[in-house]
């Protein structure tokens, strides 16, 4: 029998404002894990969430829809056991609510409430609910997220222990888009960035806004970067390529009259709409 263990799954977190990442947690469930545990799992497994199942205390209706149906189909292949930690419980009233009692009169699912300083152990496998860590013969393990949501998270990925002989390890989540942060010092630095599937930040030498600033706008339009910040400078600026944010306006104004680099940043849009 095997225990698979992760946490933060956050079913709601930034619907409104950011689609691609109720995409991300779908894709994540039908394409991956769902996957993984068909395959590799078996009906006497366990599947252990440690809190963090929605991103908040008080998720909406379409969050609470997309947790049941996917822990609705993983309870059909194993056991699923939903612990509550301070993250899914709300205060009202003087009383204590966790968000996780939604799921506890479905089949083959059960819910572990969290209470202070609390330890759940399976075998040897002990699971330190406050500290978010797994304790393993003399080893101590975080448990990892099951998706990287922001560029501070901890690497996403799944603790599988294996309970016959007690060996286990930690399964890198490979799919699911990752929060890379690359420091440019010079151009050839962007030589060095891959964008595949992850979610750009950078962080700039302001001195080489100052060299060229066109053609570093240039290299940063080619990447679409979630972020960018600005080193060497009094005061570090956070500039986020979202909303009203026109950085095609930004280009063309900081060209100008330079017509070799016009005729190479529009490639660059004509390149950029067919890969869309």
């Amino acid at each position: 029998m095997n225990l698979w263990i992760i946490k933060n799954i956050k079913f709601g977190y930034r619907y409104t404002t950011n689609k691609s990442i109720r995409k991300n947690i779908s894709e994540y469930f039908d394409e991956y894990l769902l996957n993984i545990l068909s395959n590799k799992g078996s009906s006497n497994d366990k599947l252990i969430i440690v809190g963090g199942l929605f991103s908040n205390t008080n998720p909406s209706i379409v969050a609470i829809s997309d947790a049941h149906k996917y822990l609705t189909k993983i309870s059909n292949l194993m056991k699923v056991i939903l612990i509550s930690t301070p993250n899914d419980i709300r205060y009202f009233d003087g009383n204590n609510y966790s968000t996780l009692d939604l799921f506890k009169n479905i089949e083959n699912i059960e819910v572990v409430t969290y209470k202070e300083d609390d330890f759940i152990s399976y075998g040897d496998c002990v699971i330190d609910i406050e500290n978010s860590q797994i304790k393993i013969l003399e080893n101590t393990i975080n448990i990892p997220n099951a998706i990287q949501f922001d560029d501070d998270d901890e690497k996403s990925g799944i603790f599988i222990n294996r309970m016959d002989d007690n060996k286990f390890t930690v399964l890198t989540n490979k799919y699911s888009p990752q929060h890379i942060t690359y420091e440019i010092n010079s151009f050839d630095d962007f030589k060095n960035i891959k964008k595949d599937n992850n979610i750009i930040h950078l962080i700039v030498d302001s001195e080489l806004a100052e060299e060229n600033k066109s053609l570093l706008n240039i290299e940063i339009f080619k990447l679409n970067p979630t972020s960018i910040k600005y080193k060497n400078e009094k005061i570090i600026t956070n500039n986020k390529l979202i909303g009203n944010f026109d950085i095609k306006g930004q280009i063309l104004d900081t060209i100008g009259d330079n017509e070799e680099l016009i005729n190479q940043f529009n490639r660059i849009l004509k390149i950029s709409k067919k890969s869309t």
